[in-house]
Parts: C-alpha cells; structure tokens; sequence
C-alpha cells in the first residue's frame, strides 16, 4: 500500500485494513458517533470499517484524534429506540430542574441514551427507565 501522506509503501496483512466505505452492524462510514466512554457533545465520526476485526476507525470531532473501537460502544447520533428519539427533549427522573436535556444519542447495545442537559451542557447517560 502506498501512503497518501508521505508516498511510502507499506505492506499490511488483509485484518489490518480499514475500508473507507461500508457498515459495521448498526454504524456506517460517515455516521456521527458518541462513544459511551466520552463526557463530550462532540462525538466522532466513522472513517472506516476494519470487517476482520469487528471494529470501526472513529474520528473524535474534539481532539482530531483517531480511535478503534467496537460497535457496542458506540451510541448513534440518529433514530429511535422505543418511543425515544433523537432530537427529543426529555426530563429525567433524577433531575431536580425543569430545563430538560435533549437524546443526541442512542446505544441499541446497551440500551443508553446520551442526554445533553439543557440547563449546564454537560452530557449524561440514561435507560429508558430513567427517562
């Protein structure tokens, strides 16, 4: 493989790749992601799909960094679980506040959703039941 950035060839075993197209159970190239060990609203976006591994290559939209991570991780930035969306102003049971948050983020996995609290900014993660 010869390298974009610097013009060098490499040689890579087939597991080693990462496809810049495609999808790996629920994630997809180009899907905005929150991984559930992140505190940021920023997320990441997929880049690639390593197929041999089970991982997908993620972009952090925080420090530029680069991250493989598997899938049941990852919370999307898209859809419903339930009666639950993204998008939709929520008011969890443990809140003390009338503000709210907002689902940017869902894990079909664990079943979590990510919550932007509308009152500090900060981001949380909840079960249905606790919504």
């Amino acid at each position: 493989m010869k390298s974009n950035k610097s013009g060098d060839v490499y040689t890579f075993a087939e597991s080693e790749l990462g496809l810049p197209a495609g999808c790996l159970d629920r994630f997809c190239v180009g899907d905005k992601v929150f991984p559930e060990s992140w505190d940021h609203i920023y997320g990441g976006n997929v880049l690639a799909v390593f197929l041999a591994k089970g991982q997908l290559l993620i972009k952090s939209n925080k420090s530029g960094d680069l991250y493989k991570m598997n899938p049941s991780g990852l919370a999307v930035g898209s859809g419903c679980l339930e009666y639950l969306c993204v998008g939709q102003t929520v008011y969890p049971r443990s809140w003390d506040h009338s503000y709210g948050g907002n689902i940017i983020a869902i894990n079909p996995a664990s079943r979590l959703f990510t919550v932007k609290s509308n009152k500090s900014g900060d981001v949380y993660k909840f079960s249905i039941t606790d919504l």
